[in-house]
């Protein structure tokens, strides 16, 4: 079990958010519907990330295909 505080996590890391969100189990819950909000901003932070997660995934696979991982090219 990895107990995970949520507060200020959708705008530090959305992936572990979105996973929290799906996956997680709420254990307690301080004041009504706070976990709901958290949830949807889960979701909303995810959303909106995708396009940098997927450019992110194809500049790697660009950089391992072409044999340039680990060099540092962008200079």
């Amino acid at each position: 079990m990895d107990i995970i505080l949520l507060r200020g996590l959708p705008e530090r890391d959305p992936g572990m958010t979105f996973r929290v969100a799906d996956e997680g189990i709420l254990i307690t819950e301080r004041r009504q519907h706070c976990y709901a909000h958290f949830k949807k901003q889960a979701f909303l932070y995810y959303l909106d990330t995708e396009y940098l997660r997927r450019l992110t995934r194809s500049a790697l696979h660009h950089r391992v295909l072409s044999g340039n991982m680990g060099r540092r090219d962008y200079v």
